[in-house]
């Protein structure tokens, strides 16, 4: 092995480190910013959710006030039927 080969592969080493090097400070830069725009996108999801779930919980709450609405409706005509029916005996 000549000092020539030597060099050559000694370079091609320095390059691959050197391009690693690179490559590892980018990620690391980069990074941080892909993590903060998914958590962003986490909480938009999680507040999305939420108001979701507090319009499904108020839509259910007029629904169970008409339903008990309508049961005391009920409770009253059948206390009256049965008034009619104790009438009748």
């Amino acid at each position: 092995m000549d000092g020539h080969e030597l060099a050559e592969i000694v370079g091609a080493i320095g390059i691959f480190t050197l391009t690693t090097v690179i490559v590892v400070a980018a990620v690391a830069r980069i990074a941080p910013t892909w993590r903060a725009r998914a958590q962003v996108a986490r909480d938009q999801e999680y507040r999305a959710l939420a108001e979701r779930s507090a319009r499904i919980q108020e839509d259910m709450s007029r629904q169970l006030a008409a339903i008990s609405g309508r049961l005391t409706e009920v409770e009253g005509r059948m206390t009256s039927v049965e008034r009619v029916l104790k009438d009748v005996e």
